[in-house]
């Protein structure tokens, strides 16, 4: 396999190179790592931050390791190169996900003044019509925007995907559909790796919502009044306030909501990111899009899951799928965490 580097400048090709292995991950739900190693050494620590094309796919070259006759190349998603953490503005009645997303990308990368950030290559286009969700913001009312677009992405089904175009880098935005499929293991196409399953993970939230009254205190602060309500995953994903039939496993949580923030909003947030309660891993040689649903018949009971990771390696001609996304590894854990 060829690979081909192009600069984060121009996004003209600058370097060409075999690849002698590589294990790259075609989608996920999460920030992952692919790997490629290839010839000789004209791939180097210049090249950090550049593009690499690789079976077709486009990722950002985040790591260089040199050895006497090969590199080793640490590669990222493309969507990790916008994280530059932005500033919060107030946005225009009727915004959607997709459109919110599309202008980030076109008055912060696109149409950047220093040159040295700017990508006046990328083209962004996209249906998305989805009702707008604010970002969670930090302290100083920034958000990253690699942050908000994952957690869209399992919140809401939205994804931004980026593939090259040749002279430029086209980044599309739409709102997946739904698909679901059965995986039975041993049929010759599909086989089991690994199968773990944990308690964690919010399966029912009480949530507190502090609506202002309009009035204020003694010392001119505001008075609210608190709401609460309770709410409820299914164990196919769907969220109410009505007791499902078949009702997902996992922890009973509670969340703070204040003030105009829209409660609904905020649950599927909250469940979003609080999936991790199993983790299953298999070959196969069916092509799965992620976040599929699935069925997996695992010893004797059914696993209703989803895709959420999808790598090809260079040993191997069957994709390696990871289902669900419990934290397994202390790495993994510790970014649970964190996050």
């Amino acid at each position: 396999m060829e690979v081909f580097v192009k600069s984060f400048a121009t996004y003209r090709t600058v370097k060409k190179a075999t690849a002698i292995s590589s294990a790259l991950v075609l989608d996920a739900l999460e920030a992952e790592t692919s790997t490629v190693t290839v010839k000789g050494t004209s791939i180097n620590r210049a090249d950090t931050g550049n593009w690499l094309i690789a079976d077709g796919g486009i990722y950002m070259i985040s790591n260089v390791k040199p050895e006497a006759d090969r590199t080793l190349l640490t590669l990222l998603s493309p969507l990790d190169a916008f994280s530059r953490p932005l500033e919060l503005a107030a946005q225009a009645s009727g915004q959607t996900i997709g459109g919110f997303v599309a202008a980030q990308l076109r008055s912060n990368w696109i149409a950047e003044a220093d040159p040295a950030y700017a990508m006046p290559y990328l083209t962004v286009s996209g249906s998305d019509s989805t009702a707008f969700v604010p970002p969670e913001t930090d302290s100083g009312g920034s958000f990253k925007l690699s942050d908000y677009c994952r957690l869209m992405r399992k919140s809401y089904r939205v994804t931004v995907k980026f593939y090259d175009a040749g002279s430029s880098l086209r980044c599309e935005i739409r709102k997946a559909p739904a698909a679901s499929k059965q995986i039975p293991f041993g049929d010759g196409r599909s086989f089991l790796q690994s199968v773990d399953y944990s308690a964690s993970g919010l399966a029912k939230l009480t949530v507190l919502h502090d609506v202002e009254t309009g009035e204020k205190d003694a010392n001119g602060d505001k008075i609210y009044a608190r709401e609460r309500s309770i709410w409820y995953l299914s164990e196919s994903g769907e969220i109410s306030q009505l007791i499902p039939a078949r009702r997902a496993s996992g922890e009973w949580g509670s969340i703070h909501v204040q003030g105009n923030k829209t409660v609904e909003e905020e649950v599927v947030k909250a469940f979003s990111k609080n999936k991790a309660n199993h983790k299953l891993e298999f070959w196969s040689t069916l092509d799965l899009e992620v976040q599929t649903d699935c069925t997996f018949p695992v010893y004797g009971e059914l696993l209703r899951s989803y895709i959420s990771y999808k790598r090809k390696s260079s040993e191997d001609k069957r994709f390696y799928y990871k289902s669900g996304e419990l934290a397994t590894t202390a790495t993994e854990k510790l970014r649970g965490v964190l996050k």
